[in-house]
């Protein structure tokens, strides 16, 4: 489910008298037109006990279903019994074609989806197209479900109400995480049916995440605020807001003394007139990445460097690698500044967005096709965000899942495959005071291989990270002003790892 709604907030009263007819279907259809689908589902549930061989109640309480982060198994039966009471109903094929999509019941989700496809009178080719792609690329990636576990973060971070969007720290020192629950800044309920969004932040203490506590007046209103980005260091946090007045617009807050201070808005090389979502920040602060829909087609991710006067320069899209004809969204950049995280509905989807990966070469700005980060991580449902610890062992996700407490909820996921661990160096290039030697071009080569295996460059104070295996490497270091620096570095392995490892480089001036 998306919660970007481009509102206006109307508040309708009449949506929410507690009092209701539940026997009404005008009241049924009043929720369901306005998009309140939990409303709606409760009224049309009821309905259909009492008027078991009404189409439009059985056909709208399953659609109301697969528009709900919930068990969308729970759509099957009322849109089954859809498609027995009016076989000729085009929509009653696709939905419940999604549903045994998302119940993973493949071939009969092609079924369905080949049956809209043959009777529908509507244009819609590349929309069902791109459905029956994801039910294809499903059969294929869950025949090689990867090894991992998920941890629901527990009643301290998620509620009854919606929590989606988590990002950490590379340090997985503190959360950050968008909710819809009910003690947010706006009390009062929204036309979709949920309470207004509103950014929260926990700490970990004692080694687990504390209870959260909201972002605060300078971050959050009444209306809707939600985080789409947090760098690695944790210092600064991307906002989309969602107002009366104002939405399609990145923001950003800095962390100064305990807490995220007032939303800044980025200048218009970021946000243009049309509509920016989501946002990450390389590691060296220069690189700026974001998702963006213009009135020509969908949503791509773009980027935009940092030029000498502190302004960011002319935005470019980024290659069709990552970008597809279809929506792609929340980059997320590695701690290393490496990797590019997004969610795309394009590539070899297994259903809505699913996350991908690809690799880029900043000296030539070059991207490596985008990677499916692999089921059970991506489900059939829209899998938006993701967020890494520094050696990627462990990532943050949102979805809703059999243990989930209500809605969506943010869960911690472990990659259990074997030989995954990962060193994180801290690094700093020096001069002969100790200073740092400023700005440096950084690379790997794996001793055993031969091969080249990072990249790197450093801040304009020296300081850099690698993420490496276990293992001998030969690391390049060429400054301008210093001679060129050549050395060996070794990651212990087995019983002697450490996964954290601070490392200065010595250089010579010229």
């Amino acid at each position: 489910m998306r919660f970007f709604k481009h509102t206006i907030l109307f508040i309708f009263t009449i949506l929410f008298v507690q009092v209701t007819s539940a026997q009404d279907p005008a009241d049924a259809d009043e929720h369901f037109k306005n998009t309140n689908y939990p409303f709606a589902l409760d009224l049309y549930s009821k309905l259909v006990k009492s008027q078991p061989d009404v189409f439009l109640f059985q056909y709208r309480a399953g659609f109301s279903i697969m528009h709900i982060e919930m068990d969308r198994k729970k759509a099957i039966p009322y849109l089954e019994k859809a498609v027995d009471l009016e076989p000729d109903n085009s929509d009653a094929h696709y939905w419940l074609g999604r549903a045994y999509h998302h119940a993973l019941m493949l071939d009969k989700a092609e079924e369905a989806l080949n049956k809209y496809k043959s009777i529908s009178k509507r244009n819609f080719d590349d929309e069902i197209e791109l459905s029956i792609s994801w039910v294809k690329n499903a059969r294929e990636l869950t025949k090689n479900p990867l090894e991992v576990e998920f941890e629901n973060l527990g009643p301290n971070i998620n509620s009854n109400y919606p929590e989606y969007n988590p990002f950490i720290d590379s340090a997985e020192s503190m959360i950050v995480f968008t909710s819809r629950r009910k003690d947010n800044k706006g009390s009062a309920i929204e036309f979709d049916g949920y309470y207004s969004s509103d950014i929260w932040i926990s700490s970990v203490q004692s080694g687990q995440f504390g209870v959260p506590e909201n972002a605060g007046s300078m971050v959050n209103t009444t209306l809707d605020e939600q985080c789409v980005g947090l760098t690695s260091d944790g210092q600064q946090m991307f906002v989309y807001i969602d107002h009366i007045s104002e939405y399609g617009d990145i923001y950003y807050c800095d962390w100064k003394k305990g807490k995220f201070y007032k939303r800044i808005k980025f200048e218009e090389s970021v946000n243009s007139k049309d509509f920016e979502s989501s946002a990450t920040l390389s590691p060296d602060g220069n690189t700026l990445f974001f998702a963006r829909k213009d009135k020509k087609g969908s949503k791509d991710i773009y980027m935009t460097r940092k030029l000498p006067n502190g302004k960011w320069g002319l935005s470019q899209k980024l290659p069709e690698t990552i970008n597809t004809e279809f929506e792609e969204d929340f980059p997320v950049l590695s701690v290393d500044g490496q990797t590019l995280y997004f969610s795309s509905q394009g590539h070899n989807s297994i259903g809505g967005y699913d996350l991908f990966k690809s690799t880029w070469n900043p000296e030539y700005n070059e991207w490596s096709q985008a990677e499916n980060l692999g089921y059970p991580l991506n489900s059939t449902g829209d899998n938006m965000s993701i967020s890494f610890t520094a050696n990627e062992d462990y990532a943050y996700v949102a979805r809703w899942r059999e243990d989930s407490y209500g809605y969506q909820d943010i869960y911690r996921v472990r990659y259990v495959e074997k030989d995954t661990r990962k060193a994180v160096v801290k690094s700093s290039l020096k001069n002969a005071t100790g200073s740092g030697a400023g700005i440096g071009f950084i690379s790997v080569i794996d001793l055993n291989t031969q091969e080249e295996v990072g990249s790197y460059q450093s801040n304009d104070k020296g300081d850099f990270i690698m993420i490496l295996s276990p293992g001998k490497y030969q690391i390049l270091i060429d400054v301008d002003g210093y001679k060129p620096y050549a050395g060996e570095l070794t990651i212990l392995g087995k019983s002697d790892f450490q996964d954290f490892i601070m490392k200065d480089f010595n250089l010579s001036p010229n």
